[in-house]
């Protein structure tokens, strides 16, 4: 048996969030299936799945917080860097760290809170009023788990550009 060392923890990891991202995008085909199959059924046959309505919003929150880490690995997400591309290039490179540092204590403040919303919400045992019910902390649990992903690509991030390591990018 190989020893666990970073590599392979991270490569476990890289895994991890490569596999959130794929269920994310089978979401989103789901997605287009279904509304595309309601469509026509309502159409041709008056025949409405009640109940896709709400799917579909669930399926939104768990494509945002599942895609995340993902995301943020391929530096997907939104980012305004006129400033640091304006400085000069070491003062750029520190602005781009420390904006980058400080998404990810958000990331992680924003876990921690999610995490105990969702813990309440399970010892609470509240339920969403929807055509189908299910527990609000179904629903919730991905938060934590997308705001942990999204921290943890945001301090590597920092880490890659320090050690000079840039991440290759995987086009989708």
């Amino acid at each position: 048996m190989a020893a666990f060392n970073k590599e392979t923890a991270f490569r476990y990891y890289s895994r991890v969030i490569f596999g959130l991202n794929v269920i994310a995008a089978s979401l989103v085909f789901l997605m287009a299936v279904m509304i595309t199959g309601n469509v026509l059924m309502r159409k041709y046959l008056g025949y409405n799945l009640e109940w896709l309505f709400d799917f579909t919003q669930y399926a939104l929150v768990y494509i945002t917080f599942l895609a995340g880490g993902w995301l943020t690995r391929q530096e997907g997400h939104i980012r305004v860097d006129l400033l640091h591309l304006l400085l000069p290039n070491h003062l750029g490179r520190m602005l781009e760290y420390i904006n980058l540092a400080f998404a990810g204590v958000v990331c992680l403040i924003l876990f921690w809170l999610s995490a105990m919303a969702t813990w309440n919400q399970y010892l609470a045992g509240n339920v969403s009023p929807a055509a189908v019910p299910v527990p609000n902390w179904m629903l919730w649990i991905v938060m934590p788990v997308g705001f942990l992903a999204m921290a943890f690509e945001f301090l590597f991030t920092i880490v890659r550009k320090i050690s000079g390591h840039r991440q290759e990018r995987v086009d989708a």
